[in-house]
């Protein structure tokens, strides 16, 4: 009775090793170069809070056609800064709903906000 040979167990595993090893290594190398550039916190620029303030960056459909207000025109639509210190003011038009995330928390919902 003849019996085909298998290679050693020990062996199989060196293989399937020796296959995954370039995407370990590149999994590895991603992960090194995104927690280095994590490190370093960007900087923004001095901004005013104008409609134009480069440091706010507009999600969504919003009309800035006016220079002076900026309205969302569709449900959805929000609004990304960055600030430093322990206040942040909005003012609007009339009385809004709106939710706040500070430093990556949860969204908190902030019901009939009035400008002052």
């Amino acid at each position: 009775m003849q019996t085909t040979p298998h290679a050693a167990p020990h062996a199989t595993s060196l293989r399937r090793l020796a296959r995954a090893l370039p995407a370990l290594v590149t999994a590895v190398l991603v992960a090194c170069l995104l927690s280095w550039t994590g490190n370093s916190p960007a900087q923004a620029a001095p901004g005013d809070g104008s409609v134009s303030d480069p440091n706010i960056v507009y999600v969504g459909r919003w009309d800035t056609s006016a220079g002076t207000a900026a309205v969302p025109s569709w449900t959805g639509a929000y609004l990304q800064t960055a600030f430093t210190g322990t206040t942040v003011k909005v003012k609007a038009r009339a009385a809004v709903n709106l939710y706040a995330s500070i430093d990556g928390g949860p969204d908190v919902f902030h019901a009939g906000v009035r400008a002052r």
